[in-house]
């Protein structure tokens, strides 16, 4: 494996979609998928990438469900006091304003993209975008 390939994290319980998403990032960087809150949550525990794809809701069935709010808590909290920070991206049908608003605020959300508007040449350029801030900041550190 190229060491010099970005990193990125894509945490999205529908099978689709993240087939979708992986497919137009895994030939420019080293993209692990996952489709359930568990194996994130270890993943997220074990493992640094640049860039985290993540869905607010993880169980479609369940409309409460904010569980990629959880690991985005999780994530920040490992994170904390270290001169890095992955740059996270929702991709979302279900987000509601609120979570969105608290994601930026709370989390430092890097950008929000509806899955209703979902376009993928947008998609990989603001991937690209957030690789190449998250590579900057670490670079001036």
């Amino acid at each position: 494996m190229d060491k010099e390939r970005a990193t990125v994290l894509i945490v999205e319980d529908d099978s689709d979609w993240r087939s979708l998403l992986f497919r137009y990032l895994v030939d420019s960087y080293d993209v692990v998928a996952l489709g359930d809150y568990t194996a994130a949550v270890d993943v997220i525990r074990t493992r640094v990438f640049d860039v985290l794809i993540l869905d607010v809701r993880l169980v479609d069935q369940d409309n409460m469900n904010s569980q990629g709010m959880d690991l985005l808590a999780l994530l920040r909290e490992k994170e904390q006091g270290q001169d890095w920070s992955t740059r996270v991206i929702i991709v979302s049908a279900y987000g509601t304003a609120e979570q969105i608003r608290k994601g930026f605020k709370m989390h430092s959300l890097f950008d929000y993209i509806r899955k209703q508007e979902f376009d993928r040449q947008e998609y990989q350029q603001i991937v690209q975008r957030a690789i190449s801030t998250r590579l900057d900041r670490f670079r001036s550190n």
